[in-house]
C-alpha cells in the first residue's frame, strides 16, 4: 500500500502540480549511528523505473511554481496561528504536520512564479518567507523536503494534509 500510495503522489508532483516543466529529483534521507545521511538525489524518472527507489525515496525537491513556509522556531499552536494569518491575507495553500507536530510544511503553488528566472523566484520567496518568519533556506529550488502523506524520515510519521483552502491536494487548479 505504502509503495503505491508513494507512486501515486510522485506522479502527481511532477505531472499534476509541476506540470512537467522541471526536473523532480529525489532522494532517501536515514539515520545511521545517531548520524544524518543522505542519498545521491536522483532524477524522477530515474525512480519512476525503479520499484526500490519508489519505495526508499522520502525527500522532495522544491518545485519552481511553489513557496514552502516552515516555521521551525515556536510551537504547534504558533504553526496553527500562522495557518489562521496565511488564510486570512488570502494565500490558498496546503498546510501539513506530522501527528506529533513536525514536519510543519505549508505549501503555495503559483504558476506565475514560473515566468521568473530561479534569481528572481528566490527574491520572491525570500521576501514572503520573512514577512511571515519562516525558514529562509526554503527560498532556495536546490532544497529536499519530505514527501506529503508519506511516513517521515526522522519520526516514522506520516506527514499530512491538517488544513487546505486551496481544494483537494490532487487538484492542480
Amino acid at each position: 500500500m505504502e509503495y503505491e500510495r508513494k507512486k501515486i503522489i510522485l506522479d502527481h508532483l511532477y505531472y499534476g502540480l509541476n506540470k512537467q516543466r522541471k526536473e523532480l529529483r529525489l532522494c532517501s534521507t536515514f539515520i545511521v549511528n545517531g548520524e544524518k545521511k543522505f542519498t545521491k538525489w536522483i532524477p524522477y524518472f530515474e525512480v519512476q523505473e525503479k520499484d526500490y527507489l519508489i519505495k526508499n525515496v522520502n525527500q522532495r525537491e522544491m518545485l519552481s511554481n511553489e513557496l514552502i513556509l516552515d516555521l521551525d522556531e515556536g510551537n504547534y499552536n504558533d504553526y496553527l496561528n500562522l495557518i489562521k494569518k496565511l488564510d486570512k491575507d488570502g494565500f490558498k495553500f496546503h498546510a501539513f504536520a506530522t501527528k506529533k507536530g513536525r514536519c510543519r510544511h505549508i505549501h503555495i503553488f503559483d504558476d506565475k512564479l514560473m515566468s521568473y528566472n530561479i534569481y528572481k523566484r528566490s527574491i520572491i520567496r525570500e521576501k514572503i518567507i520573512k514577512i511571515y518568519g519562516c525558514d529562509l533556506s526554503l527560498k532556495t529550488e536546490g532544497h529536499m523536503i519530505p514527501i506529503e502523506f508519506v511516513e517521515h524520515w526522522k519520526t516514522g510519521d506520516i506527514k499530512e494534509l491538517i488544513f487546505t483552502n486551496r481544494g483537494d491536494w490532487f487538484d492542480t487548479k
